[in-house]
Formats: structure tokens, C-alpha cells, sequence
């Protein structure tokens, strides 16, 4: 038993569709702006070491290039993005620590152990 929503509520063709048992793709959907195509992630690796000099930004240690990993400052599980605005080096000890915590929570457990000050 199929309910007819689409002159009570408005509902969009396609969604008549969909209940019709034709599948089509909605076209009102609103898009983020800041999700053009991205390189991957894993290219910023330089810059961002350019940026922070070097340092680890969640131990603020120094590392060999080698040493770090790129990380997610909102994990992408989260709706983080990979925008290098959302990305940080972390050494690989802080980026196994952090997970998909957020960056506060990250700093307050590293502040907590004794790591960062």
C-alpha cells in the first residue's frame, strides 16, 4: 500500500519515481562548496611540512620528513574533508594516539600524559 505524499507534502518527482520502482538521481540536493575534486590528501605532505616547520603538532617534537603522517584535524568519519586546511602532520606515535578524535580532545589527552605543555 503505497501513500501519495506528493500533494500533501511536496514531494519531488523524483521521489515518485523511486516509489514507482524507477530509480533516478535527485537533483535538488544541496552541495558543499568546499568538495570540488581534491587531490589526494597524501600529496600536501610537503607543504604542510613547510608550514610547520617541521614540528609535530601534536608533541611539537621535531621529525625527519620520514617520520610523519598526514592527519585529518576533523576526521573525514566526522565530515572533515581533505582540504589542507583540515590537514596536520603528526608524528606516528600522536596519530596512532589521536584516531579519530577530535584535535581538542587530542591536545587535552597529550596535556593529561605529560607530552605537550
Amino acid at each position: 500500500m503505497a501513500i501519495r505524499l506528493d500533494k500533501a507534502f511536496g514531494v519531488a518527482a523524483g521521489e515518485r519515481a523511486i516509489e514507482r520502482g524507477r530509480a533516478t538521481r535527485r537533483a535538488d540536493i544541496p552541495q558543499r562548496p568546499d568538495t570540488d575534486v581534491l587531490p589526494i590528501y597524501k600529496t600536501h605532505k610537503r607543504t604542510l611540512l613547510w608550514r610547520q616547520e617541521g614540528i609535530c603538532a601534536g608533541c611539537r617534537i621535531s621529525f625527519p620528513f620520514r617520520n610523519f603522517t598526514v592527519d585529518h584535524i576533523l576526521a573525514k568519519s566526522k565530515g572533515g574533508t581533505d582540504h589542507i586546511d583540515n590537514l596536520q602532520l603528526l608524528c606516528g606515535a600522536c596519530n596512532s594516539m589521536k584516531g579519530s578524535r577530535s584535535q581538542e580532545e587530542f591536545i587535552a589527552r597529550l596535556r593529561r600524559e605529560g607530552l605537550r605543555d
